[in-house]
């Protein structure tokens, strides 16, 4: 039985909106409108599936520290930019697929775990910021473990493996 929480008019999620609001381990958080999510928006929330596919920005750590986030698998067919540790600490996670995301920044999906592989389809390399030398968007997944699958598109894989900070894990795209 999946419940909603269906936000059909939102186009925006301010900061700090629903931090640490525990919606259930079957619901559906459903935001068809909203175009950005707030910094820590949904920070240490609970829900099984996401849905944005307007959304163009999500900001750091809106749904970052979600003990009780649920999500396997994350597609925002839209956004751009995933701030800091925006998916940080979500165990649960195995995949996001990013098609015209341009910028990831550090520990975007820091301590996941599981997450093992990520499809960015943008039509030119996604950057990659870096804080601290070994603190980037995938600390301690299983993409930083060599277990992992970085997808690009097909005439990209020469750019991404060469280009800054992404060429550390060009056995992996």
């Amino acid at each position: 039985n999946v419940l909603d929480a269906y936000l059909p008019e939102c186009t925006y999620v301010d900061s700090d909106a629903f931090a640490y609001c525990f919606l259930g381990y079957n619901t559906v958080l459903d935001l068809p409108k909203c175009e950005y999510v707030g910094n820590s928006a949904f920070y240490s929330c609970g829900f099984s599936q996401l849905n944005l596919p307007e959304c163009t920005y999500i900001d750091s750590n809106a749904f970052g520290n979600c003990q009780h986030l649920y999500l396997r698998s994350i597609y925002l067919p839209k956004c751009e930019y995933i701030g800091r540790g925006a998916f940080g600490h979500n165990g649960y996670l195995l995949s996001v697929n990013l098609p015209e995301c341009k910028y990831l920044t550090d520990q975007a999906f820091e301590y996941c775990s599981n997450f093992s592989v990520i499809y960015l389809g943008s039509t030119s390399v996604c950057s990659l910021s870096v804080r601290l030398s070994s603190i980037d968007a995938f600390y301690e997944t299983g993409i930083t473990s060599s277990t992992g699958s970085i997808f690009v598109p097909a005439s990209l894989v020469s750019a991404y493996k060469s280009a800054e900070r992404w060429s550390y894990y060009s056995d992996r795209i």
